[in-house]
């Protein structure tokens, strides 16, 4: 067997390995079919190319030769009807390519049946070093001439499509180019011996197209095999390797053994390589591991301090322009993707693109300004989380997953975008970004989302503060004739600004200086006299006298409600953050509300899931934020049950508590956590409410680190409030 025979062989095994494991990734993927028929036909070419130089007889090699030139022949039409289906592979090739790669077929069967006319061959002759090889007939040229104007024309179609395309489909049109050149390059060479007696080297080339492909494949995700091939390669690596060190090694033992030592005990060889193996698998499997990812550019970062530069700049630029490029910059750098966007709502509720690396800006504009209410509907009514590009596109390939406009998620795709995060505030949408792809070609692991998910927050609110200070610096730009007109008026403004402030300013003091000492004063003496500390009082007055302390209370309430209120506003209010255990503080709560929910009827139930794991937050204000939620739920239900729950949800542990009271209208539903906001019909219902406990509630647990939120079918059908707090141990998260 010489190295002809061997190239051959190893094309055959390569291209049909190859295929295989793309039809098997997807057997119904137009393109992985396609391709599966081309490794087919090169498959079948190099076989009848191995029969042939193989053969001892004429028409042993003349019948090889038939099987050669149908593979043959059916290697430029498979091909160009992979071309069609990967230059348009979103709409199914139903239109530009449809009539061309049909007619390429009824060509490519046409020969096929020509192939067996002695008008085509004349029969098998030597030629240089080969026995037999085939004599062209009149009719042979047709074959190369097909052959030739096929390749040149899906290669002049693909430099088109690569000069209009963009991102990673430019990068997959660019390695099938090569591909090309050099695999069909090569092919075009096995006709010189028929005619122009050049000896054939061309299967040396065509082996090159694998590789091409497999790159192609690997970084820029041409049939989404990517993972499948890297697993095979370790695997590949790891068979030869192993099989080289078990031929050495027994070789080495047997010499050892049999030759030095002078013993000849059959098991003993085997035994000793196998336990040398077995010792050295898995370093030498973590070894290839590492040095494939490091082939592919993998990078590692530290979420901590990822986070904390990313909170350092956005809390100390006001500038959007400067704002934005360093999170890109930061971004691009831990994440290894040199492609980012971020797209602002206008005052319209349109996008608009602020800011772009690497990606096209023309690209961008074209997107965003055609589309762009799609995605910020999108994103504004369902108030979604990060959106994975690939993982949509592949849902909607197997019928998963419609999308409003699916010319805009293969647009997105196309353009080598990996994953578009929202950035809200507020619970308001104000705009997204855009991720491309990473350098290596591997996804996005979990927890790059949930640390995306962190910062995409810090991001947005830093450009909302940003977009705020220049909002005032055009403001006052825009108004510096006005204000000189107005000087004395603003001054008399401002002084009563300022008189307004302060008096704000001294009611806060007497309130926490003047206001608690005397009130505390009311309710000791109040309590001692209802318990006869000063003597037996006469029922009628004690029972007024509990009236006057049940009013101190609330009064007491009132204002510890509004110096939180104020503390965390100003972030005087300190946090004592720690591992906590949500079963623990919410038990003995229930235990003291239920008093309270017997009186009016109500049952009131704590089902947990087991093995809660704990929490990041501080015991005391959580504690706080939960005995509110639960109090509101048992003063606005007149008659039911109110359910207490707690589950894992991703990263977070989720307090639930739904109650079949009063509910609260849709329209309400985004106001309830504001400052003095109270839901239509509660004043009805409960008159003595401030209007300040979810919005208290809301200022802590996002201080926490969490998130709350309110649900509501409408009036009359119940409420369910929620809350989510980070864990305090991210392994124990599971998936949802």
């Amino acid at each position: 067997m010489n190295i002809f025979t061997i190239s051959l062989m190893t094309t055959a095994v390569l291209s049909l390995s190859l295929g295989f494991l793309v039809y098997l990734r997807n057997r119904t993927g137009l393109i992985n079919k396609t391709w599966f028929a081309v490794t087919i036909s090169i498959t079948v070419w190099a076989i009848g190319f191995i029969g042939v130089v193989m053969s001892n007889n004429a028409p042993a090699a003349l019948r090889w030769q038939h099987v050669l030139d149908i593979g043959s022949v059916f290697i430029p039409a498979t091909f160009f009807h992979f071309v069609a289906v990967l230059l348009e592979r979103h709409k199914n090739v139903k239109k530009r390519y449809l009539l061309e790669y049909r007619a390429v077929y009824i060509v490519a069967v046409a020969i096929c049946l020509l192939i067996f006319s002695p008008l085509f061959k004349g029969g098998m002759v030597p030629v240089f070093t080969f026995p037999y090889w085939i004599n062209p007939g009149p009719l042979y040229f047709i074959y190369p001439l097909f052959f030739s104007v096929t390749t040149v024309y899906f290669l002049f179609l693909l430099a088109g499509a690569y000069r209009r395309s963009f991102g990673i489909k430019r990068g997959q049109i660019k390695y099938v180019m090569v591909a090309i050149v050099i695999g069909f390059g090569g092919g075009l060479t096995n006709f010189f011996p028929q005619l122009f007696k050049i000896y054939p080297f061309g299967q040396y080339f065509v082996a090159f197209y694998v590789l091409f492909i497999t790159y192609a494949i690997s970084r820029y995700r041409l049939m989404d095999i990517k993972t499948l091939i890297k697993r095979s390669s370790v695997f590949a690596l790891l068979v030869v390797i192993i099989g080289a060190l078990f031929v050495l090694l027994s070789n080495l033992a047997t010499q050892i053994l049999d030759g030095w030592l002078g013993l000849a005990i059959w098991w003993i060889e085997p035994l000793i390589v196998s336990v040398i193996i077995a010792s050295i698998f898995q370093p030498l499997r973590n070894l290839l591991e590492n040095i494939t990812n490091r082939f592919l550019y993998a990078k590692v970062y530290n979420s901590s301090e990822l986070i904390s530069e990313i909170n350092s700049v956005t809390s100390s630029l006001v500038n959007l322009n400067r704002l934005l490029t360093l999170v890109a910059k930061i971004l691009g750098r831990a994440f290894g993707c040199p492609n980012i966007s971020i797209a602002l709502l206008d005052q319209k509720k349109n996008l608009d693109v602020f800011y772009h690396q690497g990606f096209s800006k023309k690209t961008l504009t074209d997107l965003v300004k055609n589309r762009s209410n799609i995605m910020a509907d999108y994103f504004s009514k369902y108030k979604t989380d990060i959106k994975i590009i690939e993982e949509l596109k592949v849902k909607h390939e197997s019928g998963d997953y419609h999308p409003k406009n699916t010319e805009l998620l293969y647009s997105l795709y196309d353009m080598d975008a990996a994953l578009i995060a929202p950035l809200f505030v507020k619970n308001k949408l104000i705009g997204v970004m855009v991720l491309g792809n990473k350098k290596s070609g591997d996804s996005y692991t979990p927890e790059d989302l949930r640390v995306l998910d962190i910062i995409t927050g810090q991001v947005a609110i830093a450009i909302d503060n940003a977009q705020l200070y220049e909002e005032q610096k055009n403001f006052s730009v825009k108004l510096q004739g006005e204000v000189k007109k107005a000087t004395k008026e603003l001054k008399t403004v401002n002084k009563e600004l300022k008189r307004l402030d302060q008096s704000k300013s001294e009611f806060l003091s007497i309130a926490s200086h003047q206001l608690r000492t005397p009130l505390t004063i009311i309710k000791g003496y109040t309590s001692m006299m209802m318990e006869g500390s000063f003597g037996k009082v006469p029922k009628k007055i004690n029972t007024n006298i509990g009236k006057v302390f049940i009013a101190t209370e609330r009064l007491i309430g009132l204002v510890e409600s509004l110096l939180n209120v104020s503390r965390i506003e100003q972030g005087r209010i300190e946090f004592d953050i720690r591992p906590v255990n949500l079963v623990e503080i919410v038990a003995p709560l229930i235990e003291g509300f239920e008093s309270k929910a017997v009186s009016k009827k109500l049952k009131l139930s704590f089902s947990p899931e087991e093995n809660i794991p704990k929490v990041l937050a501080d015991p005391q204000k959580v504690q706080e934020v939960i005995s509110n939620i639960i109090d509101n739920s048992v003063k606005y239900t007149e008659k039911g049950e109110i359910i207490v729950g707690m589950h894992l949800e991703g990263q977070s542990v989720v307090f639930t508590c739904q109650d079949t009271g009063i509910g609260v209208e849709p329209e309400d539903l985004p106001r309830l956590f504001e400052k003095f906001v109270r839901g239509k019909g509660m004043m009805q219902v409960y008159t003595e409410g401030t209007g300040l406990g979810m919005y208290f509630a809301r200022m802590v647990v996002e201080n926490m680190g969490g998130r709350i939120w309110a649900e509501s079918p409408g009036k009359g059908k119940g409420s369910k409030f929620s809350f989510s707090l980070p864990l305090a141990n991210k392994k124990e998260a599971k998936k949802v």
